[in-house]
């Protein structure tokens, strides 16, 4: 879980020095007692949208909004925890001192804010059960929709501290092609030719929200979502730290830093704090995905009516006129979203006017973070492809053959998986006894060690056919190989493509006796599941779905040659997620 930093009290505007600490107990004592609040890090499948709450009659915070704090005298202390993400520290710490130091008076007790900095997703499981009121500012209503899908009666919005667009954050002096690449939008953006890192979207509210972009910008055609996942392992091989890492390697190496996804809002205060311009913010074309910063009011899980007036009375404060000029000083653009003024010397650009996409419905963020998991899980692969004669045939009249389509697709496959992944690729036809009728290519083995002995061997799957189709002899093999190399850590899988039904006069196994095998052999404790694709209208589909049932494994049926690539693809999430 990611540290939280607290500084409360004080007097005057400027921010005190932060220590580690935790969202403090209500207390009326003359010393506040403080609890520490305990918790897991969540990895958040991000589910749920945009969402403003309104106060409700009977709910705390409509009581403290009837009782605001006073400036009657006041003895003792009560606390009022507020959590902030870390970009708007200094703005809610100058306006948390100059209101504790006005000594606001609640029920007779003394209210001081107790700041603190966490991220947003340790503190949705934190405050589900939180014993004291509490004032939240997260960068996203992410992070608060999913708070209000666990506890809808605790979370109340009471404004925003304002908004900000995301962008590309790029080397100021080697923005061009990303420039271009902006001009189709995020799509073009994220799957272009120039690498970008994102922040992990478990944690940041960036990361949630620029997944479920490229999610929903995949389409519904088959393979979409295997392709989301082939992006999402790019991303992966070069995560972003965080937005502070990632501006520091544009001051130290500007020619080879990555750029990355981050907001406008990030780019303005690095400028600023480096006295130029180190990044150029990138907008890319079409709707403006928002961080939308909203400021709300958390009940605690028994009813506390001081605790709750005195987190109301100061989330008043973060709405007033005082407040909406600080979170400007940030670089935070308005609750419209209205462009920065005079930005351009910060920004290496003018802050453009944006339309704000639409809030991305619970479902696509749900699958956006199934297809980010499934993209982190290693994988044990073991590919098989058919290099029978008919694999020479064209997949459609006047195009090319079946095995150049495959050999262009795997190429694609083992050009995007992960380098920590195991791999391996056998080629399958008849052959003359005593031969067997599979061929090992590449056995097992690390990507990161064996990637370029894999794409020489899918390059040249073309030179290795001929014969007919030995399929019964090689699932077997396969699955018995895979077997003896099982890997407790990993999804284990054989990945099987063939365009036909099994031909092979040198061996009397029978499909039955394929399932007899098969059921014998697997163990649910060490899964081997064998995900088959026909390719073509002459694979014997019915054979390969019942070999891969059973194994828990998926098959496919393919007849357009474009859906092979995302289709192999697929097979790797189907068994991932």
């Amino acid at each position: 879980m990611a540290g939280r930093h607290s500084a409360s009290g004080g007097t005057g505007d400027s921010p005190q020095p932060a220590r580690r600490a935790r969202p403090a107990r209500e207390a009326r004592s003359a010393r506040p007692r403080r609890r520490v609040l305990t918790g897991v890090v969540v990895a958040l499948l991000v589910a749920g949208t945009a969402s403003y709450f309104a106060f409700k009659p009977g709910d705390d915070a409509t009581t403290a909004g009837q009782a605001a704090a006073t400036k009657t005298p006041c003895t003792g202390n009560l606390n009022v925890p507020v959590v902030v993400s870390a970009e708007l520290l200094p703005a809610v710490q100058a306006l948390a001192n100059k209101w504790t130091a006005s000594k606001p008076s609640v029920d007779g007790a003394c209210a001081q804010a107790a700041v603190t900095v966490q991220d947003p997703s340790s503190v949705v499981s934190e405050l589900a059960s939180a014993a004291a009121p509490t004032v939240w500012l997260p960068d996203s209503t992410t992070w608060s929709s999913k708070l209000t899908a666990v506890r809808p009666s605790l979370v109340t919005q009471v404004g925003s501290a304002g908004t900000s667009p995301l962008v590309v954050a790029a080397a100021a002096g080697s923005s061009a092609a990303l420039g271009s690449e902006a001009a189709a939008g995020w799509k073009g953006v994220l799957s272009g030719s120039v690498p970008i890192s994102i922040a992990d979207p478990r944690t940041s509210g960036a990361g949630a929200l620029i997944t479920t972009t490229a999610a929903s910008q995949a389409g519904t055609e088959p393979g979409a979502q295997a392709q989301v996942v082939g992006l999402f392992m790019r991303m992966q091989t070069a995560p972003l730290t965080s937005p502070t890492d990632g501006f520091a390697s544009f001051k130290a190496n500007p020619s080879t830093a990555r750029s990355f996804v981050t907001s406008e809002q990030q780019v303005y205060a690095a400028n600023q704090q480096a006295g130029t311009v180190l990044a150029k913010a990138i907008y890319p074309a079409g709707p403006a995905v928002l961080l939308d910063y909203p400021i709300l009011t958390v009940a605690s899980t028994n009813p506390s009516p001081s605790g709750a007036a005195g987190a109301a009375a100061f989330a008043k404060t973060l709405t007033s006129a005082a407040a909406r000029l600080q979170f400007a000083q940030l670089g935070l653009r308005d609750e419209q979203a209205a462009p920065l003024a005079g930005a351009a010397t910060l920004l290496g650009v003018e802050s453009p006017v944006v339309e704000a996409a639409p809030a991305p419905p619970e479902q696509l963020q749900a699958l956006s973070g199934r297809l980010w998991q499934a993209a982190l899980k290693p994988s044990h692969m073991l590919s098989v492809i058919d290099v029978s004669g008919s694999m020479n045939d064209p997949a459609v009249p006047g195009g090319s053959s079946k095995i150049v389509i495959a050999s262009k697709a795997t190429q694609v496959a083992t050009s995007v998986v992960p380098p920590s992944w195991t791999v391996g690729l056998w080629v399958f036809s008849t052959k003359a006894p005593p031969a067997n009728p599979w061929t090992e290519l590449v056995p097992l083995g690390i990507v990161g060690r064996n990637r370029p002995q894999l794409l020489a061997a899918d390059r040249a799957l073309p030179q290795q056919t001929g014969g007919n189709t030995a399929l019964y002899a090689t699932v077997l093999a396969a699955f018995a190989d895979s077997s003896r190399h099982y890997d407790p850590k990993a999804v284990n899988v054989v990945a099987l493509l063939t365009d036909g039904s099994n031909v092979d006069p040198n061996s009397s196994i029978t499909l039955a006796d394929v399932l007899a095998t098969l059921k014998t052999q697997y163990n649910p404790a060490k899964p081997v599941r064998i995900v088959t694709i026909g390719f073509g209208h002459d694979a014997d589909t019915a054979a390969l779905k019942k070999i891969s049932d059973a194994t828990g494994g998926q098959s496919y049926q393919v007849n357009d040659p474009s859906q092979i690539g995302g289709v192999l693809l697929d097979a790797i999430v189907a068994n991932n997620t």
